[in-house]
């Protein structure tokens, strides 16, 4: 990967350290459907997530994706935890409802999630390869910041646009100072390579490489707003 990421504590402040990494979702149950078959992602870091949902079949018009800070919390001792997504980045319009669900962890790299404001069952196994540090670094508005995710040697780009068409999210691994796209909102972005490395300076990080990564990056902290 890139340059070695600092020295970040594992016992995260945001979430509990037992949420960080990539989680791969495995089952989709609902009353409708069962989809074991679409390629979904969540990458967790302390404070800040990115979701990318390719479907297995149909037209890419059906990817979904967003991004942005997490909560946990246990509202009632009796009851599972619940986690809550604060999007701020996001394929689709508004939603009505909070996006949060009940969190049952099987062990440590298997959780299953169960709906609140819905019928719906997902379960989620974490990405060996995202076992590790992780890093938010964020550029531009506070409100809808374009997003660099990293845990262990995965890492997922967000980049918000007032336009569907233009809002991008690409996700793929770290290795040898290069980011190997795997996935991504649109299909043209997959299976490229592109050059990826970080250093520290100042409050942030400089990226090089590709120029759409390049410039300086502040880290992402978890105290601005959460609305949403």
């Amino acid at each position: 990967m890139g340059a070695s990421l600092p020295a970040l504590s594992t016992m995260a402040q945001g979430v509990p350290s037992r949420y960080l990494g990539v989680w791969r979702r495995t089952l989709l149950r609902t009353p409708e459907r069962t989809d074991t078959t679409s390629w979904v992602h969540w990458l967790q870091t302390e404070h800040w997530h990115g979701d990318l949902r390719v479907p297995a079949y149909g037209s890419r018009r059906l990817v979904q994706g967003f991004g942005g800070q997490t909560t946990v919390a246990r509202p009632q001792p009796t009851e599972p935890e619940v986690c809550t997504w604060h999007r701020r980045i996001d394929l689709e319009p508004p939603r009505p409802t909070p996006d949060e669900g009940h969190m049952v962890f099987e062990g440590s790299e298997r959780v299953i999630e169960t709906g609140i404001h819905g019928p719906y069952l997902e379960v989620w196994e974490r990405v060996p390869e995202s076992i590790g540090p992780t890093l938010a670094l964020a550029r531009g508005p506070e409100h809808a910041p374009e997003l660099f995710l990293v845990a262990g040697h995965c890492a997922m780009h967000l980049r918000p646009a007032e336009r569907r068409a233009h809002l991008r999210i690409a996700y793929g691994m770290l290795d040898g100072g290069h980011w190997n796209i795997t996935r991504a909102t649109h299909v043209e972005w997959e299976g490229q390579r592109l050059a990826c490395a970080w250093r520290a300076e100042g409050e942030g990080f400089v990226l090089e490489g590709h120029r759409d990564l390049a410039g300086w990056w502040r880290r992402a902290g978890g105290g601005q707003d959460r609305s949403g």
